[in-house]
This record gives C-alpha cells, sequence and structure tokens, in this order.
C-alpha cells in the first residue's frame, strides 16, 4: 500500500498552547487532506512536529524518519513544512511520486539558525518524479522569496500561482490539491 505523509508549518507559541486551538496537524485542510488519500487507497499520516513554534530541524527529521518507509510515495509540505522537506531532500535519498509545497517557507530572515539554512542542491529532488508548488500572490514575502528560490533552484517544478488564497491557512479544504495528486496535468489555479 503506497503511503503520504503530510507536514503542518509552524505556529506561533501563543497559538500552539491554546488549548483551543487543535494541534497544527489537525489544523486548517490537513484532515481534509489525510481523508482525500485514505479514501483512495492511499495511507496517510500527518504527524504533530516536535516544538513548532521554535523548531529544530534535526528534531523534525527524527519525527519524520519513522514514516519515511518504502512506501512512501508522497509528501505535503506547507509553509515550514514545504521547507523542512526541500531540505530533508538534500540528504535523505528518499524517493518519492510527489511532493507537494505548499506556501513553502525556506527562513530567508534565518531566524531559526543555521541548522535550517539549506544551499538548494540542484540534485536535491532528483529522487521525486513531480515536484508541485502551490504560491499565492498575496501570501507574506518570505514565502514569496522563498517560492521564487525554489522555481530558480529547481526548474522541473510545477508552480501552481493563486490570487487572494494567502497563506492557505483558515480554510477546512484545498481541492485545487485533488487534481495534483491524484490526476494528471496542469492546475492553472484560476
Amino acid at each position: 500500500m503506497k503511503e503520504a505523509i503530510i507536514i503542518h508549518g509552524g505556529p506561533g507559541k501563543e497559538v500552539f498552547f491554546d488549548e483551543s486551538i487543535p494541534p497544527p496537524s489537525h489544523s486548517f485542510w490537513f484532515p481534509w487532506l489525510q481523508k482525500q488519500f485514505l479514501v483512495n487507497g492511499i495511507l496517510a499520516q500527518a504527524p504533530v512536529m516536535p516544538a513548532p513554534y521554535d523548531s529544530k530541524f534535526s528534531e523534525w527529521a527524527e519525527i519524520f524518519d519513522r514514516f519515511a518507509s518504502p512506501n512512501l510515495a508522497y509528501a505535503v509540505g506547507h509553509s515550514s513544512g514545504g521547507g523542512f522537506l526541500v531540505k530533508y531532500m538534500q540528504t535523505s535519498g528518499l524517493r518519492l511520486e510527489k511532493l507537494i509545497l505548499v506556501a513553502p517557507w525556506l527562513d530567508p530572515k534565518k531566524n531559526f539558525g543555521e541548522e535550517w539554512q539549506t544551499s538548494l542542491d540542484p540534485r536535491a529532488l532528483d529522487n521525486v518524479i513531480e515536484t508541485h508548488l502551490l504560491i499565492s500572490d498575496d501570501d507574506d514575502t518570505a514565502e514569496l522569496e522563498s517560492a521564487r528560490r525554489l522555481v530558480d533552484a529547481y526548474p522541473k517544478i510545477i508552480e501552481h500561482r493563486f490570487q487572494n488564497r494567502g497563506h492557505f491557512i483558515f480554510i477546512n479544504e484545498l481541492p485545487e490539491l485533488k487534481p495534483i495528486i491524484f490526476g494528471k496535468g496542469r492546475l492553472d489555479g484560476k
């Protein structure tokens, strides 16, 4: 059975510790996406990454390694989860059918230290059959800069540009992912 993993981004500390807010892996469109994988016969996990408000790449990699089985075919990362996946791919040798980066964040201001920095090795995504990047023109500057860096570094990335979608948060579904993950062809995002 094929498997998928969904990696959330990093909420602020006050959001993470607010008991009225679900854990980041159970927020926004992540449960919906997990269900889409499951109904399509793909086992999907959405782990809560450690201390996402002050994340350490090595700690996230340790958790990810627990889910990186030989059957892992799909990885979806949102925000810093997307940045994590790009860096992880640089050293892991992991093979994927599809890597989906939604509003990826590469820590351009180096807020999380050198451990998160990556040189965007041009061979990092060679083990991925398709890489898709979703970005909205009204997202924050850091994410727009991260998306530009990724597209420049990896010309094979299939970019899906949106308008008025912000950081792809506070929504319960992201139906644009269905044809990207389960179908063929290009999504125009309009």
